[in-house]
């Protein structure tokens, strides 16, 4: 049985989605459902998707935590979906872009001392119409840059989401999917994840 840890924020924690706890609740589901590919129905064998998301995090939030919680689950793949709250927003100045390629590369060699494959997910876009919110898309579309480098400089696997949410994916509030939109998020991260050489040996 193998393990997948998933790091990110509140969209990857699955905020505003009670139908499938969000991507990586859906991506839970399917590996635990002997009818699909990623389960074993002779063996029970499944992939096992623990989702380490908390809400509001910023990249310096996950590193100051991401030892500890990536030490005591031995995963075969790690999930980083991290940047949405690193951009400004709501009085927060932002973390700088190159800030955020320095940790963010931090971040990947971390993983590395834990699982075998590791994917990217960059941030997706944002509704701007919205008055909840104060995000850019212009903002987001630079980190969305720098970890497509980070991932490419560390030949890694990267599902750039940015661009993939409508208005009505982003019904809530212009700035979290709901259920609709994690529904895109899982079908676009799903088949990268369970192609992933460490859950198919």
């Amino acid at each position: 049985m193998p393990n997948v840890c998933v790091f990110g924020d509140s969209i990857a924690w699955g905020s505003w989605d009670p139908v499938g706890g969000g991507w990586a609740g859906r991506l839970r589901e399917a590996g635990c459902t002997r009818q699909t590919d990623h389960c074993n129905p002779r063996t029970g064998d499944y992939t096992a998707v623990l989702n380490c998301s908390v809400n509001g995090n910023k990249i310096a939030d996950l590193l100051a935590r991401f030892d500890g919680e990536a030490s005591a689950r031995d995963a075969a793949a790690i999930v980083l979906a991290i940047g949405l709250n690193d951009v400004p927003h709501d009085g927060y100045s932002g973390t700088t872009p190159e800030a955020f390629e320095l940790a963010y590369g931090d971040l990947i060699a971390r993983a590395k001392n834990y699982a075998n494959d590791i994917v990217a997910v960059t941030p997706i876009n944002v509704d701007e119409s919205r008055s909840e919110h104060d995000y850019r898309n212009t903002d987001i579309a630079i980190l969305v840059e720098v970890i497509a480098r980070c991932a490419a400089d560390a030949d890694l696997p990267v599902v750039n989401v940015f661009g993939l949410m409508t208005p009505d994916d982003l019904h809530p509030d212009g700035l979290h999917p709901g259920a609709q939109g994690h529904e895109k998020l899982f079908r676009a991260i799903g088949p990268v994840l369970f192609g992933l050489p460490s859950l198919n040996d």
